[in-house]
């Protein structure tokens, strides 16, 4: 309710602002030469712009118009709210629109606005971030935010192992949700992971964990900064950590073995991100920290194993394309848990896990606007803490997700606090503020300007 007060607001001080303009349009008599020479769209060519405010136009036969104007150009762009061919008494209502204010005195009209040589082109309605609309005004998706979401999946996973043992009839279930917050400086992104699994049947097995957290940080001040001569440069290196943890990871089954449950209670650590993207949605990190488990046996002579781990992972997730349409993420890791067998054991017994993967996801429709996407990956490693099948194992991996929420990626500073935005690379950069002794300059802002009818507006 906070943000479309907001917005309201806004749109009134806008609104305002253009009456005041067309009134004092009205106070002379517009001359040939005065009028603009300027090409006019063409119908439905146009399209309002969201970020700008919208004013109600009042009809004389009943309904209004909704309209942004130039008034440097006196070009309105309009639209009556309804489908293309069904305006009237027949008419079917725009999805997705962002509404109008009605002006407050009564005789600004675009009768009013005609007379002093405004032009009114048809134009497409206004749609939300990431969203478009077709000739006839129907709006849809296009663009999705799949760090934010829930997915529920099927995968086939064929492999092998060692032996030469063959899996080809395997089939997985996956369920998760990940959700993402960025913090009001923008120098922090938190990552919620909750209920993240696979349940893989022929042989069955499960492997979840129930909420993983961590973080990526922009570091303000270089950790170290190394001049150079021949010609003089100055290099910063960054340390841009943060925190993981994991809380309730369990493995049923691991490597089709009839009596092991493997139980992760917690861990903790630190992530560096070696490489992030301006926004921090994408990465390189490294991962570092340790694991409570229990290596849980369910035979008589065997039964709990406690065990502390260490935990290295190397992960890399990256988004590509504005759309979000394309995802790619690689990860290895070693973790080589420190076993005791029996209880009141003095020095504990190393085992390993080695495992790495590499996949590919891409977003190949949406159904009532959530994405579907198809996932490829290649899975292997070695490990050495299970009872049954010890050793190397290899897999392949592919599937479809059908994916909801995913709202759109792209974050209006009207809905972030105090006015911050993410920041994003491009041509056009706003410095925010700059250190000129020891931090190097800060993320900028990029300088926006609103289009309308093909014209840039400051």
């Amino acid at each position: 309710m906070a943000r479309r007060a907001h917005d309201l607001g806004a749109v009134a001080a806008g609104l305002s602002l253009c009456l005041a303009s067309a009134r004092a349009v009205a106070g002379s008599a517009p001359t040939a030469s005065s009028a603009p020479r300027e090409q006019i769209p063409e119908p439905n060519e146009a399209q309002l712009d969201w970020e700008q405010p919208i004013g109600c136009l009042p009809q004389p036969q009943g309904g209004v118009l909704y309209a942004q104007c130039d008034h440097a150009r006196k070009i309105c762009l309009y639209h009556d709210g309804c489908l293309t061919g069904t305006s009237g008494p027949g008419c079917v209502g725009l999805e997705r629109t962002k509404g109008c204010t009605a002006p407050p005195e009564p005789q600004v009209t675009q009768a009013l606005l005609e007379a002093r040589g405004y032009r009114f082109v048809r134009a497409r309605a206004e749609a939300p971030n990431g969203w478009m609309r077709d000739e006839r005004g129907r709006v849809f998706q296009v663009e999705f935010d799949m760090n934010r979401r829930i997915w529920l999946g099927a995968r086939w996973l064929p492999g092998v192992g060692q032996g030469g043992r063959q899996e080809l009839g395997r089939a997985g279930l996956e369920l998760g949700l990940r959700a993402e917050t960025l913090s009001d400086d923008t120098r922090l992104r938190h990552r919620f992971h909750v209920l993240n699994g696979e349940l893989t049947l022929n042989p069955l097995a499960v492997d979840a964990m129930l909420l993983r957290y961590d973080a990526s940080k922009e570091s303000e001040h270089p950790l170290m900064r190394v001049t150079t001569f021949w010609p003089p440069a100055r290099h910063d290196l960054f340390m841009n950590i943060g925190p993981w943890v994991d809380l309730l990871g369990v493995e049923l089954r691991p490597r089709g073995s009839e009596d092991e449950t493997h139980l992760r209670f917690a861990g903790a650590g630190l992530v560096w991100d070696l490489w992030h993207a301006p926004e921090l949605t994408s990465f390189a990190r490294l991962r570092l920290g340790a694991a409570a488990e229990d290596l849980y046996v369910d035979r008589p002579e065997v039964g709990h194993r406690l065990a502390l781990t260490p935990v290295a992972h190397l992960e890399t997730d990256v988004m590509l394309g504005r759309a979000g349409m394309h995802r790619v993420t690689v990860a290895a890791g070693y973790e080589p848990p420190l076993v005791w067998d029996k209880p009141g054991e003095a020095a504990p017994e190393a085992r390993h896990r080695f495992r790495g993967e590499a996949a590919y996801e891409l977003i190949v429709l949406a159904i009532n606007d959530q994405p579907v996407t198809v996932r490829m990956a290649a899975e292997g490693g070695y490990r050495t803490d299970v009872e049954q099948g010890a050793g190397w194992d290899l897999r392949g991996g592919l599937g479809l997700r059908f994916n909801l929420w995913a709202p759109g990626r792209r974050e209006r500073a009207a809905g972030l606090a105090s006015g911050a935005a993410l920041r994003r690379p491009g041509p056009q950069r706003t410095p925010v503020r700059e250190d000129p002794g020891r931090g190097r300059k800060p993320r900028s802002r990029p300088t926006r300007r609103a289009v309308v009818a093909g014209t840039e507006m400051p």
